[in-house]
């Protein structure tokens, strides 16, 4: 991609790839970066040739709108209705399709006299190939030792099928007809190459692979893992994998299958346990759409937690529990989740008195984590019905501050929303200016923006700032009549407008919709404002490109 972009005869890309990985602000002046919008409702409604609202639950909203999904279903709708409206995973809906394409072709009279080897390329070949490429990617993201030749050959040696009386470059020819995978080793999707992986995974697992089975699994968790370094756009590009597994074991079947395939219970809890707080983790970054679901899988992992407790000492119990509780506050276990932060504080205090005499680093370590802890107190009563006062959050999230040696942006953010919600904006502003000096853009928004986004934009488009930036934007709106800052705040609005319109308008199906919904309300209400000739231009034109992504909000 990078090539191409630097090509000078190159002036049109058509990819699937997401632009935050090869289009900076260097290519801008020579390119117009135009992304590709999941379909509309109608659109799917003409495609499928049924009404939408026969599919009502969040499965179906998510894999309609992407083109390829869309197509696989619409091919298990045509061989059966009722299988199709009662999918609940993607890994029934391709394992389906699989089905439903062989069966109408064979239905449509479609004679094909190599399905046999077509089936022991689906079942055999493509699961190994797609096996070490996905190996390969989850340990280094990338497969260049990998040979297409090679796999193939192990593919087939693996599977017997000289024995089964096929021969090498029969498999090979119809292999490439199947345009499935490249001989550089490029699937035609992601999804299907994942797909493919699980399978042999899945294999692996039945065949008591142990080693096999426990490291690849290892490092697909380590891909999807929290870190506050990690933006949630990395920790996702797995995550389908990471829902096959999810979507073939249902729940709480995994570790039995773990320890089927030969490992120890206590491995098989602490693997399934750490795969099931990852996924809670992913959906809860993932935003409110996802709530439930994070509180269902951040439940299920605290279920496994308490089996092996005795594995970990009191910090790494504390931060455990203090990382569950946040996912679970979103779902049916509000009441659970306050005593787990109750639980995480009481182990957490034992623990700094146990050690206050440890080296500082160790002694940030635990204060950070109080720091977290308190802050999602103080998010309990931000945010959840049970007792809500901005006033008591506003407390917890000073008392997190005081603790934090980093993350303090987080803080600053939270009294800023508080404030926000008890209508003192003034408060509100001040504590955002505090979170944009403590993710180092010292003097304004917009000066960072022309000297160092402008020309970094893949590396400085973060969902952090992104956030921030979005809920400081609605503390500006309401002081738009203060003579001191109006000036100020209209200039910055500018630049604040075009960041956070990029985050959100990313294509991606992952991306929470919510904050761009929030940003259109924002823009809406700013066209109505009294302002500068340069800001209301700014609105105008991306409240236009909002309505074009989101239809009217």
């Amino acid at each position: 991609m990078g090539s191409l972009l630097e090509n000078s005869n190159v002036n049109i890309i058509c990819s699937t790839r997401n632009e935050e990985n090869f289009f900076n602000g260097n290519y801008e002046n020579k390119f117009k970066l135009l992304k590709m919008q999941p379909l509309t409702q109608k659109q799917i409604v003409e495609y499928i040739g049924v009404n939408f609202g026969e599919f009502d639950n969040k499965f179906f909203e998510e894999i309609l709108t992407t083109p390829m999904l869309l197509k696989m279903f619409t091919v298990v709708y045509r061989y059966d209705k009722k299988l199709a409206q009662n999918l609940s995973n993607k890994y029934q809906l391709i394992d389906n399709y699989m089905i439903a394409e062989k069966s109408l072709r064979e239905v449509e009279g479609y004679k094909d006299d190599n399905q046999k080897i077509r089936d022991c390329i689906l079942n055999d070949v493509l699961p190994y190939m797609a096996y070490y490429v996905e190996k390969s990617i989850l340990k280094d993201n990338n497969f260049k030792d990998l040979a297409f030749d090679k796999l193939l050959q192990n593919a087939y040696e693996k599977a017997k099928l000289k024995n089964k009386g096929y021969e090498k470059k029969t498999i090979e020819i119809i292999l490439d007809g199947m345009n499935l995978v490249s001989k550089e080793l490029l699937f035609s999707h992601d999804l299907i190459r994942e797909f493919f992986s699980f399978k042999y995974w899945k294999k692996l697992l039945e065949g008591k692979e142990t080693e096999e089975v426990k490291e690849f699994l290892k490092s697909l968790i380590q891909k999807i893992m929290y870190t506050e370094t990690t933006e949630i756009s990395s920790r996702v590009q797995n995550f389908d994998l990471a829902e096959l597994i999810l979507g073939y074991y249902e729940d709480e079947l995994l570790e039995k299958k773990l320890q089927e395939a030969g490992l120890s219970e206590e491995e098989s809890l602490v693997l399934a346990q750490n795969f099931y707080q990852e996924i809670a983790g992913v959906y809860d970054d993932l935003g409110r759409q996802y709530g439930a679901d994070a509180a269902k899988y951040g439940w299920i992992a605290y279920q496994y937690l308490k089996n092996i407790e005795n594995v970990y000492n009191e910090y790494e119990l504390a931060k455990k529990i203090n990382f569950i509780a946040y996912c679970t506050m979103d779902g049916n276990y509000v009441k659970e989740s306050w005593e787990l932060l109750e639980r995480a504080e009481k182990l957490m205090i034992s623990y700094e008195q146990k050690y206050s005499n440890a080296d500082a680093e160790m002694i940030k370590d635990i204060r950070n984590l109080l720091g977290k802890i308190y802050s999602n107190k103080g998010a309990f009563y931000y945010d959840v019905n049970l007792g809500k006062s901005y006033e008591t959050a506003i407390k917890y999230y000073q008392k997190a501050l005081e603790k934090r040696y980093s993350g303090k942006y987080a803080s600053y953010k939270n009294i800023m929303s508080a404030y926000f919600k008890l209508k003192d904006f003034k408060a509100a502003y001040e504590n955002y200016q505090k979170a944009l000096k403590e993710l180092e853009i010292k003097k304004s928004f917009s000066e960072w923006y022309i000297q160092k986004y402008e020309s970094n934009k893949a590396q400085l488009r973060t969902k952090a700032l992104a956030d921030l930036i979005e809920r400081g934007i609605g503390a500006e709106m309401n002081l738009l009549n203060n003579s001191e800052l109006k000036d100020i705040i209209q200039n910055e609005l500018c630049y604040e407008i075009s960041y956070v319109f990029d985050y959100f308008s990313s294509g991606s199906r992952r991306n929470d919709k919510n904050s761009l919904i929030s940003l259109t309300k924002k823009l809406k209400s700013l066209s109505k404002e009294d302002l500068a000739f340069k800001t209301k231009m700014v609105v105008e034109d991306y409240l236009k490109k909002c309505n074009e992504i989101l239809g009217e909000v």
